[in-house]
């Protein structure tokens, strides 16, 4: 069991040294040499693959081997390779770019040797194995390996180099692009140069075991050749490696490769370019590559934002606002397709261009235009003057007539189209055409009628509503009569209306007003003729007109003085004078304590307490208008204090403590001192004792005379202040 599971291990060991060993990853390569004299050669190897794949890297030793004419090995090397070199992402076509996806690098690998000259000379190879799956060209690509050969001449005493390609091949072809693309070669030697397409060669396998077998991915050493051709799809073959219009060709003189790909894929193809002196073929050298064809993108572009993109510019006039969306321009010609202006062109970027008149218009970009990489765009515009157009409407919103009648008329064609809509109180909620039927609502209330004009597929809309309303109602009353000064207007009107309501007020005095419910008051004695006009401006207009007549009497004209105006009860007199007492007038005076004084214009008046009294006038004339006149007096109380002057704080429990008897007070204070003007004692409780000693020392004060003071407010809010001495007995 062990055993078995050793085997099986190792068989996954083999399938996945397999899978990482395989170079799928190559795209070419090509081998040359150089002759450095005394039989010495510099022999290069480059390898060119697919840094995007997920094959292997470069191998780091590439075995390269040497074989005379009869098959026998010279030489077995192991080189290692130089830098790493990432080809420029450009095309054959400076105006186009590759994908961003495509990437290809290369590495040299060289080996100095040593080969006396020999008959039938030598042959240099080095094989890999595998080519990319997806190449197109070629059956089962996957299985097709690579072989990269070059001869060394028979007895070359003449110390031959071999030519050698002199640029590195685009990453990409572009899909319908023109080829020209320069394959040649340097020939150190000066001799003749033919170039030629190829077939590449096949070398290595699928194989892992043994390490030396020339079917292995890495055969080491290559085998010798000769060595076989890889077969190509038909139609392609060998002279015709990639589809192409016209076919794909290299110039056997200058070595340029020409046609136009025409079909997206991967192809594989070779060049080989053999040298002639003297008539006599001397060596042989290829380049086997791998082409992408794709879809390039243009370096520069031009581009016009279509009206799709461009809001309203379609029914926005005959002047329309154009807008470039190329790429890396930097001239711009427009021709904006007006055939009866030959100066329709511009070169600005974004220009506006007025057109004769409107219809469809084949508008034509070219950015850098007489430059290599000019590039033209056409656009479709449809020119269309704005729908603008009027409603007019007649009617009454009165809503026991209404008989709205709507029409619409402006610029558009007889083919226009009419789009009426009423809301679902109205007698119809549709109508196509430009003048509906008369139209009716079932209720009161404010509606919204709109319309929609479509000419040339240019939209525009009307809409506006309508207000239906019952007659405003008004009721109110006529005003004749007298009034005593000053009279307030009260016409008591009442509105019904579910309209905005306008009046106009003229009260007869030279004033007016336009406010609803003014307060106007009449203070000057008189006859006046006023008015009031009450109406509405908007839907159902309705007004009334009321008229009012007044005679304003004067009010009888008494003043009432009183001195003084505040007393206390030690003084509870109050004199009374009613002064501008007309003829007429007859008047009255309460004072407020239930006694009373008629027609008396002076008289002196004597209150037995304390407190607030109403002190009224009442006057009347012979208009029967009354006069009133008020005036609130006080008699004030007067705070009392009463102290002893003596005490004997002996403890017998008879006069032993010294304090004041107030009444009438707040906010009480009692400060006694001694007689150096010492505090020796305070309260603000009018009912604490002093019991004689002195509260900063805390001892009995001495026998002798004392000062107090006391300080309150009174109930009238005035501060009182009251001094007197005591005599404390010991």
């Amino acid at each position: 069991m062990e055993k078995l599971l050793r085997s099986y291990l190792a068989i996954v060991f083999l399938l996945l040294a397999f899978s990482s060993a395989q170079a799928a990853h190559l795209v070419g390569g090509e081998m040359d040499y150089e002759c450095l004299g005394n039989n010495q050669y510099r022999i290069h190897l480059r390898i060119y693959r697919d840094c995007n794949s997920g094959g292997a890297d470069f191998d780091q030793l590439a075995t390269i081997t040497i074989y005379d004419i009869n098959g026998n090995i010279v030489q077995n090397l192991q080189v290692p390779h130089g830098a790493e070199v990432r080809l420029p992402a450009v095309t054959n076509n400076p105006c186009l770019q590759s994908p961003p996806n495509i990437c290809t690098e290369y590495t040299d690998y060289y080996a100095n040797v040593t080969l006396p000259p020999i008959a039938g000379g030598y042959t240099i190879t080095h094989q890999r194995c595998c080519r990319n799956n997806t190449i197109a060209n070629i059956p089962n690509p996957g299985t097709w390996g690579n072989t990269y050969s070059v001869n060394i001449p028979s007895n070359d005493v003449s110390c031959n180099s071999s030519p050698r390609f002199t640029s590195e091949p685009p990453i990409v072809l572009c899909l319908n692009d023109p080829l020209n693309i320069d394959a040649s070669v340097i020939e150190p030697d000066g001799d003749s140069i033919y170039y030629e397409l190829c077939s590449p060669l096949h070398g290595g396998g699928q194989t892992t075991s043994p390490p030396d077998c020339g079917t292995c991915v890495k055969p080491d050493p290559a085998t010798a050749p000769p060595y076989i051709a890889v077969p190509f799809n038909a139609p392609q073959s060998a002279a015709n490696p990639i589809p192409s219009n016209p076919t794909f060709s290299i110039n056997p003189n200058t070595g340029m490769l020409t046609g136009t790909p025409n079909q997206l894929g991967q192809y594989v193809f070779a060049i080989c370019v053999s040298e002639f002196r003297n008539g006599q073929r001397l060596s042989t050298i290829s380049r086997d590559y791998q082409f992408n064809v794709t879809n390039c993108q243009s370096n520069v572009r031009s581009d016009i934002i279509s009206q799709i993109v461009i809001p309203n510019s379609i029914c926005s006039g005959r002047t329309v606002a154009f807008q470039e969306n190329a790429i890396n321009a930097t001239t711009f010609f427009w021709d904006f397709g007006d055939p009866l202006i030959a100066s329709d062109t511009s070169n600005q970027p974004n220009p506006t261009y007025t057109f004769n008149d409107t219809g469809i218009y084949t508008v034509t970009l070219i950015v850098n235009k007489g430059e290599p990489c000019a590039d033209t765009a056409t656009a479709v515009f449809e020119v269309r003057n704005p729908v603008v157009f009027t409603v007019t409407s007649s009617g009454n919103p009165c809503f026991d007539i209404q008989n709205f009648i709507y029409a619409a008329s402006g610029n558009f064609s007889a083919d226009a189209q009419y789009e009426w809509t009423f809301p679902p109180q109205a007698n119809i909620q549709q109508f196509s055409g430009a003048n509906p039927p008369p139209i009716n609502f079932n209720a009161t209330g404010s509606y919204w009628v709109e319309l929609e004009v479509t000419d040339f597929g240019c939209t525009s809309t009307y809409g506006d509503s309508i207000i239906v309303t019952e007659r405003p109602f008004f009721t109110g009353n006529d005003v004749v009569g007298t009034f005593c000064a000053p009279y307030e207007l009260d016409l008591g009107e009442s509105v019904t209306s579910t309209l905005p309501v306008y009046y106009e007020w003229i009260f007869g005095d030279g004033t007016t007003s336009n406010q609803p419910d003014p307060q106007k008051v009449y203070n000057i004695p008189g006859t006046y003729n006023g008015s009031l006009l009450m109406y509405t401006l908007e839907g159902c207009a309705d007004s009334a007109f009321f008229t009012f007549e007044i005679t304003i009497y004067p009010s009888a004209q008494v003043t009432l003085n009183v001195s003084p105006t505040k007393t206390d009860i030690f003084n509870p007199y109050v004199d009374v004078t009613i002064t501008d007492v007309e003829p007429d007038e007859s008047f009255a005076v309460a004072m407020g304590d239930g006694s009373s004084y008629t027609n008396l214009t002076q008289f002196r008046h004597k209150y037995s307490d304390t407190g607030w009294y109403e002190i009224r006038v009442v006057a009347d004339n012979i208009y029967g208008c009354g006069l009133e006149q008020l005036f609130l007096f006080r008699v004030a109380p007067i705070p009392l204090i009463y102290t002893p002057d003596a005490f004997t704080p002996n403890g017998d429990g008879l006069n032993d403590g010294f304090r004041s008897f107030s009444s009438g007070y707040s906010e009480f204070r009692l400060d006694i001192y001694d007689r150096w003007g010492n505090l020796v004692f305070r309260s603000v409780d009018a009912f604490e004792w002093w019991d004689g000693v002195n509260e900063n020392t805390g001892e009995p004060s001495p026998q002798g005379t004392y000062v107090w003071v006391v300080k309150f407010r009174s109930t009238e809010g005035e501060y009182i202040e009251r001094k007197g001495t005591v005599t404390l007995l010991r």
